[in-house]
């Protein structure tokens, strides 16, 4: 670490902080062997006087020319210095403690050319909003003029790669220094790399700052314009590292890939959206797509998300919406004489009106384009999170109930019907199969199963209709809930058998179809259904099966695996008092299983379902949904129905009642590929 020491400064910009600077430069001397003091004019004190008796080197502005100015001048110092290889920068103020000097240490003895930002807690007392905000604002800025994401692009903690920063040319002097920096070190392909740091703010009223709302913030402000238009000329930008590329033409996945991924982020999708439907109902019809592109590519934004929606603004709809507002706009009324004249030999006249209209339809559709994919790419990181597929988020049952995107679908559905509501899933979806890997990596073990001969493109196609599929059932169960959907019944005199010959039955379900469909299924029943399930589900189920409006009045209950012997014992004590009792029979939750045949290579189902059955004496009733006519009418389809009897050992006398089950739910597979929504690898041994 002594080596390391020897290659870095630490630099303090100083104005008007004698009650902190000794301390700050004593403490900095105690994790670092070098210390440079750049006084930017200072009033209130000589630093040469206040610092004397301290190893540390001091640098004078004679006047006050801004902390940019600062900064930059502790560059110009440096950089003929050849051992040094970073420049620690830290405010003299006392925000900062010195003492996280050396988190910074294992990004520095990686390599020389990574940007290091402090990241300060925000979660501390007194932390001005204003600070909170221009954080945010600062940071989105750095997304848009850069493409890459920092955590706290306006902390003053910072270490630079000194031999790199000292060869690019900067304009600012004040804070919009540090903004400029940014934007620039990663328009040269240095490395970014967020560093917790603690801070400290004092009361507001002990609190001193120099930074000057009108000027500053109007520095800023043109600071980004600045950045922003730079970004958008085709100039080349100084590089300072060659950047590795994370593709190459010459393979194709891995640019199609790395297509899908860029900039995946909800905002970062939202802002593509917001371009893409932007440019496309301005009139430059027949260049609509080169200028998607290059705009996206100038800005890091998803050019795949920013293509396909503009789709949606196609000729003709758009640019008549846009003559015709632009009509209205000039003569008080719509454009209504359409004709071969009023068409082809006023088209100069229809062209300028195009423009004028779309000067207010493209912002507008920009903003709610780009809220409503926000929304939407939020809602469906949520919903494929169901039930355990990626456990450390929170599950189905806790989200979408609350999500702003789901409220999103439930506006389009009451507004303009179930297929258009199911039609925005489409796009939405195709981004999400893409950009989400863990979400498709849990889809594809069914995939390959289902589609062994599916290439690459074609097992991403087939993961976009099944997230599509799972998608539009979310919607549909709203839409069932309010009466837009029909549910119908096959085989239902199955389930009445179940009922009226036995004293109790078993209901297995599956990941097949939606619940809505399965539990209004059974919903009338004239016997309760209770279910076993994990807690978190259960509001799931209380506020989606729509079989009874009061909940008291419904006859869906809730078994909780949590219980002793993962609810077993309850079960079994409903099933003696004549209930029905429902149990997930496709997926193994605690239990190891039993393998048998699924899809032509063997996976694990559980077996307590039919374990419970076969004590009881009861009959298990098999029931799967699906859609009978799409986003008309779903089907909830009963059988087989299976007597399991204990002969012998336990996991071989039931393996073959299982795999009477996994036979059925691999021909519901067959017919039905895109409503399986098994989203876990439970073939892998």
């Amino acid at each position: 670490m002594a080596g390391l020491r020897d290659r870095i400064y630490c630099v303090i910009p100083v104005y008007n902080n004698a009650a902190t600077l000794r301390d700050i430069v004593s403490r900095c001397l105690e994790q670092l062997d070098h210390v440079l003091v750049v006084d930017d004019g200072s009033t209130d004190c000589d630093p040469a006087e206040l610092l004397a008796g301290l190893p540390v080197r001091i640098h004078r502005h004679e006047r006050n020319l801004g902390k940019g100015a600062a900064l930059r001048t502790a560059i110009a110092l440096l950089k003929d210095k050849p051992e040094i290889d970073y420049m620690i920068t830290l405010d003299a103020d006392g925000q900062h403690y010195p003492e996280d000097i050396p988190l910074f240490f294992p990004f520095m003895e990686a390599n020389d050319y990574s940007m290091l930002i402090g990241c300060r807690d925000f979660s501390g007392e007194h932390v001005p909003g204003s600070s909170k905000f221009g954080r945010s604002f600062s940071n989105f800025w750095m997304k848009v003029e850069t493409g890459i994401d920092v955590a706290d692009c306006q902390s003053g903690f910072r270490a630079y790669p000194l031999h790199y920063i000292s060869r690019l040319r900067f304009l600012s002097r004040h804070f919009d220094f540090e903004a400029e920096v940014l934007a620039r070190a990663g328009w040269g392909n240095l490395e970014f790399h967020d560093v917790p740091i603690r801070s400290f703010y004092p009361p507001s009223a002990e609190r001193i700052s120099h930074f000057k709302p009108f000027p500053d913030n109007l520095r800023l402000t043109l600071i980004h314009t600045h950045l922003v238009m730079l970004r958008l000329l085709p100039f080349p930008k100084k590089k300072l590292r060659r950047k590795p590329m994370d593709f190459s033409i010459f393979r194709p996945k891995e640019l199609f890939l790395y297509l899908l991924k860029e900039n995946s982020s909800n905002g970062g999708l939202a802002a593509s959206a917001a371009v893409g439907s932007f440019l496309a109902v301005l009139p430059i019809f027949g260049f609509h797509m080169a200028v998607i592109l290059y705009v996206t590519a100038r800005l890091h934004l998803n050019k795949l998300m920013a293509l396909s929606i503009q789709n949606l603004f196609m000729p003709p709809l758009s640019p008549f919406l846009c003559i015709e507002l632009g009509y209205y706009l000039r003569y008080g009324r719509f454009w209504t004489e359409i004709n071969w004249n009023t068409l082809v030999n006023e088209f100069h006249l229809r062209a300028f009106e195009w423009l004028l209209g779309s000067l207010i339809l493209a912002p507008f559709w920009g903003v709610v384009m780009g809220v409503a994919v926000y929304f939407t790419a939020k809602a469906f990181r949520a919903v494929f999170r169901k039930e355990g597929k990626m456990p450390e988020k929170k599950s189905l049952s806790d989200t979408r109930g609350n999500s702003l995107g789901i409220l999103f679908f439930i506006g389009m559905l009451k507004l303009f019907g179930v297929n258009h509501a199911c039609g925005m899933v489409w796009m939405v979806s195709f981004f999400y199969a893409a950009f989400d890997a863990r979400a498709r990596r849990s889809a594809m073990p069914y995939v390959r199963h289902r589609f062994p001969d599916a290439g690459f493109f074609r097992r991403f196609f087939h993961v976009w209709a099944l997230f599509t599929s799972q998608g539009q059932a979310i919607v549909e169960q709203y839409a069932m809930h309010l009466g837009k959907l029909r549910l119908e019944r096959d085989h239902f005199e199955l389930y009445r058998k179940a009922e009226t010959e036995y004293r109790a039955h078993m209901v297995a379900f599956s990941h097949f179809g939606p619940w809505q469909a399965m539990l209004s299924g059974v919903g009338i029943s004239w016997k309760p259904v209770n279910i076993m399930m994990k807690p978190d589900r259960n509001r799931s189920v209380d506020k989606f099966s729509a079989v009874a409006k009061d909940p008291e009045e419904s006859k869906i209950k809730v078994i909780s695996v949590d219980d002793p012997m993962g609810g077993i014992l309850e079960a079994v004590s409903v099933l003696e008092k004549g209930e029905a009792v429902g149990i997930m029979a496709d997926r193994c939750v605690e239990e190891k299983g039993v393998p048998v045949m699924f899809l032509g290579e063997e996976a694990m189902f559980p077996t307590a379902g039919f374990f419970i059955a076969a004590r009881c004496g009861c009959p298990v009733v098999c029931v799967f949904s699906h859609r009978k006519k799409k986003h008309e009418v779903f089907t909830a389809e009963f059988g087989p129905l299976i007597h399991p009897v204990m002969e012998g050992r336990r996991r071989e006398t039931l393996r073959k009642y299982v795999q009477e089950y996994a036979a059925r739910l691999e021909e519901m597979c067959m017919k039905y590929p895109y409503e399986c929504y098994i989203f876990e690898d439970i073939w892998k041994k």
